[in-house]
């Protein structure tokens, strides 16, 4: 089945769903069955609303949209360089919420984090690295 037209509430085609749905439609879709020379006219509505919190991006380099909460903001974190073989160190910004970031190679702390895990001087981001030292 192909999907050709997606109309919108209001939209000529749709005044008797929205006269019957009300605000719970979101749109109304025409589907083409090609092999049984069948088309289907499809509603999408909304059956239930509720608040809904986003989770928390497990990764900086996966897309989502901005957090809204600053603890979880990756970008509000800042740049901590720590080497390969520093393997205390990485276990270290780890307890701290630390993200690894292998597109960077960096990892990623909260400023307040890396402050109080010893790594203000391995913060990368030269603006935040001076006033920290």
């Amino acid at each position: 089945m192909k999907i050709r037209t997606v109309l919108k509430p209001g939209k000529r085609g749709t005044k008797a769903l929205v006269k019957e749905y009300g605000s719970q439609l979101v749109c109304v879709r025409y589907r083409y069955d090609y092999a049984n020379n069948k088309r289907y006219k499809t509603v999408e509505l909304v059956i239930s609303e509720e608040h809904w919190q986003p989770p928390i991006p497990l990764h900086p380099d996966e897309d989502r949209p901005k957090q809204l909460d600053k603890d979880y903001s990756i970008e509000d974190k800042v740049k901590v360089r720590i080497d390969w073989d520093e393997s205390m160190l990485q276990k270290k910004a780890k307890q701290y919420g630390g993200i690894w970031s292998p597109k960077d190679k960096i990892w990623l702390l909260n400023t307040h984090d890396a402050i109080n895990a010893g790594l203000a001087h391995r913060i990368i981001d030269s603006t935040l690295e001076s006033s920290y030292k």
